[in-house]
This record gives C-alpha cells, sequence and structure tokens, in this order.
C-alpha cells in the first residue's frame, strides 16, 4: 500500500463545491479510496486548508463547535 500525500489545495478543492478542482478531487479521492491508498497530511496543512477554507467559504462551514 502506497501513502499519498495530501495537501492543502487538494484538500481545499474537496471541502469547497465551488473550486475549478472540486468534481476533479472528489474523483481522485474516491479512486484512491477503491485502490485502499493511504492518505497522509500534516498537521501544518490541515491548519492552512482550515484557514482557506474560513477565508473563502461561509465562515460557519468551518466552525469545530456548533
Amino acid at each position: 500500500m502506497d501513502e499519498i500525500f495530501v495537501d492543502t489545495s487538494a484538500l481545499y478543492a474537496l471541502f469547497a463545491a465551488r473550486d475549478r478542482n472540486h468534481a476533479a478531487a472528489r474523483e481522485a479521492l474516491g479512486a484512491m479510496r477503491e485502490a485502499r491508498e493511504s492518505l497522509v497530511t500534516s498537521d501544518l496543512v490541515l491548519l492552512e486548508a482550515y484557514v482557506l477554507v474560513h477565508a473563502r467559504t461561509d465562515r460557519k462551514s468551518t466552525r469545530l463547535n456548533s
């Protein structure tokens, strides 16, 4: 099983339906799931993706607590 590093742009494309790469990101994620690939990232990428989604989309969508 290979490990695939997921970067900020991939996470953003998955979370932001209006992103031009959203469909491709969802398709790639589906293919990786089927292939049972192991996805890895870093805490810094998660933080950067959170900030990016928070800044570019409806801020309510990034709340951790309701």
